[in-house]
């Protein structure tokens, strides 16, 4: 079942005993912006071995890291470069297909739940119909970006506005 939640996918809100964070990532082997540098400041380690994995610039490969006992990061090689005036959609749709099925089969073994910040599936309305797939057997965490007032505030650490926002889907 899928269940759209506001909050942050890198503070997953399910109960269950394995959870898996799932983000897209490019084949350019690097760490980019948005969620998944919010990810690698969390986890250095999860960082760590993607950057250190051999198939990191491989497309449909999904590179497992292990962020805590119960939080497990699927970083899904599905992108081809950076999005820029010449790649505006450098998502490929059948490469996520792909990481999504695998990712679908390790959680269904280790019965875990999968989260997803919509910010990866914004833009792919093809991919809708592969989540209702795959989310059959089991829970998928889609996260709507939480806007917090303080968020409009410089700030001089972003580890404040995260801590903030963990403790903000918790009460909510």
């Amino acid at each position: 079942m899928i269940h759209r939640v506001k909050g942050d996918a890198s503070c997953p809100q399910a109960l269950s005993q394995q959870m898996i964070v799932a983000h897209i990532c490019s084949d350019i082997g690097l760490i980019g912006s948005n969620f998944s540098e919010k990810i690698s400041k969390k986890w250095p380690e999860a960082r760590e071995r993607f950057l250190s994995h051999p198939d990191r610039r491989k497309l449909g490969s999904v590179i497992l890291s292990e962020a805590s006992e119960r939080i497990l990061i699927a970083h899904m090689v599905s992108q081809r470069g950076i999005r820029s005036k010449t790649n505006p959609h450098p998502v490929s749709v059948l490469h996520l297909r792909t990481c999504l099925e695998a990712t679908r089969r390790l959680a269904e073994t280790i019965h875990a739940t999968i989260h997803i910040p919509s910010e990866h599936l914004d833009d792919l309305t093809d991919i809708r119909a592969t989540l209702d797939k795959i989310s059959a057997n089991l829970d998928i965490y889609i996260y709507e970006k939480l806007r917090l007032p303080l968020q409009g505030i410089a700030s001089t650490t972003t580890d404040r506005t995260n801590r903030l926002e963990c403790a903000w889907n918790m009460i909510f």
